[in-house]
């Protein structure tokens, strides 16, 4: 009965706005970005965790030079605290008809092309209506943005098939069709086109990285060829790269088919090698930690561009 006394007491000390800052603690680990978050200092920030710590005689945050890393403690506390706050944040809109949902920060990972292409101009849709909403944005490759998912560095990331981390949640949001190419050059030095294997073992190809997935991929879905002798003449982990190469007639490469078709606008010659059915396509997943997507704006900043890139 004393212990349950004394955690009483403890809970009747507790300030909620205490546990509203060490979540955004928790998913920025870093007192700085809670604190522009938040809109509060960031020594204010740094009271509010203390006074939390020293209430429940509990260190939530172990500092690694410049980064905070949670304690087992604080992984607890944020699992158990994330559905309770939402269901508190979501009543408090609601009653008060303000925005409170539709402020603060969101961290989102995409990749290059797409990124630029397909999700930043509906991030400037949503940021027009919210003013209150500001956009961290990260490119990088997906097992960059695997690796910052898991650390909790990205509320969200677009991350493309061939790379998901399993820990990770995943919904395809897009299908990109994928273009086999070259330049009208580099075809008619390639010789007579066939869809044999020994036709396009004979190529040089332009490859976003080493093991060429992508290029081996589109092969074995367009043809069924498996375990191809592909000669290789260069690696570009850029699509823009992959795409400047390929027009520079260097060799055949996959690109998405929004950058091809941008390519032939621009007066670029072109080969485009068809499938025998249909396109081949790359889906594209919104991928997330489960424990991490519990924020309402979150929430509804995915909705939106899950509707944008759908097409609804």
């Amino acid at each position: 009965m004393d212990g349950k006394k004394g955690l009483r007491v403890k809970f009747k000390n507790l300030n909620f706005n205490n546990l509203l800052v060490f979540t955004a603690v928790f998913r920025s680990n870093s007192m700085t970005l809670a604190a522009k978050e938040l809109g509060m200092t960031q020594p204010g920030v740094t009271q509010h965790i203390k006074n939390l710590e020293n209430l429940l005689n509990v260190e939530f945050f172990h500092r690694v030079g410049k980064k905070l890393i949670p304690t087992k403690e604080a992984e607890i506390l944020f699992e158990g605290l994330g559905q309770p706050l939402e269901t508190i944040d979501l009543a408090l809109y609601k009653i008060t008809q303000k925005d409170r949902l539709f402020a603060g920060s969101v961290k989102i990972g995409v990749p290059i092309e797409f990124g630029n292409t397909m999700v930043l101009p509906k991030l400037a849709k949503i940021r027009s209506r919210f003013q209150d909403v500001q956009f961290y944005i990260t490119y990088g490759l997906p097992h960059e943005l695997n690796t910052l998912l898991v650390e909790g560095k990205l509320d969200f990331a677009f991350i493309d098939q061939y790379q998901v981390n399993p820990a990770l949640t995943t919904e395809i949001v897009f299908r990109e069709n994928l273009i086999l190419c070259c330049s009208r050059e580099y075809y008619g030095l390639a010789g007579q086109y066939k869809k044999e294997r020994k036709f396009f073992e004979a190529l040089n190809y332009v490859a976003y990285q080493p093991g060429e997935p992508i290029v081996r991929n589109w092969l074995d879905r367009a043809f069924g060829f498996k375990k191809m002798n592909l000669k290789v003449a260069a690696y570009s982990f850029d699509v823009q790269g992959v795409a400047a190469l390929v027009t520079s007639s260097m060799g055949v490469g996959v690109l998405p088919e929004h950058v091809f078709l941008k390519l032939k606008s621009e007066g670029h010659e072109l080969y485009q090698f068809r499938p025998k059915v249909g396109p081949v396509s790359n889906p594209i997943s919104l991928a997330y930690l489960e424990q991490r997507y519990q924020v309402p704006l979150n929430q509804y900043v995915v909705t939106v561009l899950k509707e944008m890139l759908m097409g609804k």
